[in-house]
């Protein structure tokens, strides 16, 4: 058979992930590649030519290490990289990911997901930079290599301009997590106008959340992101927003937990076709927006699914100077607490 017939059974037989598992690419080459020096080649071409996913929860895991090295080794394309991990970063593993960036393919990137902490130390879970060496990693990528590299800000510049320069012309969705010290900014200055699916996700600690005010400078950010065209406000954010901007069409608040209390109060959007919110069905209230006059449950005739749609004309909510045909949607939730 053909090689681009075997690169097809590879992409029906094999999810398109990097997670180490055997229905992934990564499991595809514990068996395949070894079968002929034929299969080894149309392996190391099908990571090559077909954009990959990196899943949440690779980076942090220094088990995985061995198959990022793999992954850099062979250059592999990826399409979504997301560096979430189940317990904050620290330097070694941003420099990690910085090392993965310059070394696969990201011509054909289109999102990054950071939605963790960082800090100079981190979790000793995340191994050491020993695991790293002894992984294949090489140790020049993995130390001090500028002398101004210091500071927590300052690593984060390293991986916001290394961003930048490994993904600048495919890179169209960014999911950050915001906190007071301000690091997604260094990340939307860089794609300001390039950006059409923004996600902040705001945690502050186990038991707070993220206190936002116009000083964070999120709403500035969004005035001036000229191509974004989808919103998603996520966690546990309180305060109020100002959202203005000539190009979006979806604002998500959907996810938005009930004790955030955080509300849309002011939203110039001309373009705006939907916004996504929850209905707390105990207490009757839109999670994120306020209606000028009260909405009842009986009214909404939620579907079976849970759904609710509200045009805004009919029923106008505070703050929302938006298209008549813009729609509110309700999903609605009861939250255990």
């Amino acid at each position: 058979m053909s090689e681009d017939i075997w690169m097809k059974i590879i992409q029906y037989n094999h999810l398109n992930i990097l997670d180490g598992s055997q229905s992934s690419v990564s499991g595809l080459f514990r068996v395949l590649p070894y079968v002929s020096k034929q299969m080894h080649r149309i392996c190391n071409e099908y990571a090559k030519i077909t954009p990959l996913d990196l899943p949440s929860g690779v980076i942090g895991n220094p088990k995985l290490l061995p198959m990022i090295e793999w992954m850099c080794r062979k250059r592999v394309k990826i399409r979504d990289f997301s560096a979430n991990s189940y317990h904050d970063i620290n330097s070694v593993w941003l420099r990690i990911i910085v090392y993965m960036l310059v070394s696969c393919n990201t011509s054909e990137m289109t999102s990054f997901s950071m939605k963790c902490d960082f800090s100079l130390v981190g979790s000793r879970e995340l191994g050491t930079i020993v695991d790293a060496e002894e992984a294949g990693i090489p140790a020049v990528s993995l130390q001090y290599r500028y002398d101004d590299i210091i500071d927590e800000y300052d690593h984060q510049a390293l991986l916001a301009n290394t961003l930048l320069e490994q993904a600048s012309s495919s890179l169209k969705s960014l999911s950050l997590m915001v906190q007071d010290n301000s690091w997604h900014r260094l990340f939307l200055e860089n794609f300001l106008h390039s950006v059409e699916s923004l996600e902040f996700y705001a945690y502050a600690g186990e038991f707070d959340s993220y206190s936002y005010n116009e000083n964070h400078g999120v709403g500035d950010m969004i005035e001036n992101m000229s191509s974004l065209k989808r919103l998603t406000l996520t966690g546990e954010f309180r305060g109020s927003m100002a959202i203005n901007s000539i190009s979006l069409e979806e604002i998500n608040i959907i996810d938005m937990s009930k004790h955030s209390d955080f509300v849309v109060e002011c939203c110039i959007c001309p373009l705006l076709e939907r916004i996504r919110c929850a209905w707390d069905a105990e207490h009757g209230v839109c999670i994120g927006l306020e209606p000028i006059a009260p909405l009842s449950e009986f009214e909404l005739n939620f579907d079976e699914d849970g759904s609710a749609d509200i045009l805004v004309q009919h029923r106008p909510f505070h703050g929302l100077l938006v298209s008549p045909t813009c729609i509110v949607s309700l999903l609605r939730k009861r939250f255990l607490l």
